[in-house]
């Protein structure tokens, strides 16, 4: 009988060491996640403090361009954009060129 408690409590202590390992391996690949955003956050940010022009072309009116690219197909998106960057920040457009 006591040695059935023992069993008993060994496997019990053995099921928990088990389970706590287990949520410590969750723990740590959630941290290893929260580590990645971070860092693909932390360049979004560096990239956007870089490019801070891009906020002067969205307040000229990005939503407007986007649409006038939808009809001419003769042009890429790319030469359409340049093309409005070139009238609405052209002091810009010389550095990136």
């Amino acid at each position: 009988m006591l040695f059935d408690l023992h069993e008993k409590t060994h496997d019990q202590t053995m099921a928990m060491f088990q389970k706590q390992e287990r949520t410590i391996n969750q723990m740590q690949t959630q941290v290893k996640q929260i580590k990645s955003i971070t860092e693909k956050l932390e360049s979004i940010i560096e990239g956007k403090k870089k490019s801070e022009w891009w906020e002067q072309f969205v307040e000229y009116g990005v939503k407007e361009i986007i649409n006038d690219c939808l009809y001419p197909k003769e042009e890429t998106l790319s030469l359409h954009i340049k093309k409005h960057l070139a009238v609405m920040a052209p002091e810009k457009m010389q550095k990136y060129e």
